[in-house]
């Protein structure tokens, strides 16, 4: 799935209906919302729209020891992004957006990791752990098995507009 805008009543019917569906509350790219990251925004409408959370929490590990770390964070919904999700992350998150997103978590004042441009990510390729980072020239790569990487999980929540 793509993570952008749809306009659902376009073109539109005449019946009255509003063109653009009314997404005043609709929280933004980068902004922090239920406790997490918002990464993306799909199949927005007139009643809501899906987003894609990232964790603010952050862990590092080895790929032998991701599936353990993440355990209990999978019981709530959070899971290590697929290829997909983790490319998203990378084009929303790269380049003068990463440092837009750190202010934003440092402004929050609650201690939360940052992330680092200089590190890899690990994302699920398939059931084999892969990593990626956050510089525009980053690669998807499977990880190496002697590397630390970092962890931050994504979960999907609604936002409902009514």
């Amino acid at each position: 799935c793509k993570f952008s805008i749809e306009l659902k009543n376009f073109p539109p019917d005449l019946s009255g209906e509003p063109i653009n569906p009314d997404l005043s509350g609709l929280p933004e790219i980068g902004g922090i919302w239920n406790g997490g990251i918002v990464a993306g925004i799909e199949n927005a409408s007139s009643t809501g729209a899906d987003i894609l959370l990232m964790s603010l929490d952050e862990w590092s590990g080895f790929t032998s020891d991701v599936r353990n770390i993440i355990q209990e964070e999978e019981a709530d919904g959070w899971h290590l992004p697929t290829e997909e999700e983790a490319k998203i992350l990378h084009k929303t998150f790269s380049g003068s957006s990463l440092d837009e997103l750190n202010e934003t978590i440092e402004g929050l004042r609650n201690g939360d990791p940052l992330l680092d441009i200089e590190k890899r990510y690990v994302y699920d390729h398939n059931g084999s752990i892969y990593a990626f980072g956050f510089k525009t020239s980053s690669k998807f790569l499977q990880a190496g098995s002697t590397v630390k990487y970092k962890i931050r999980l994504v979960c999907s929540a609604d936002y409902d507009a009514g």
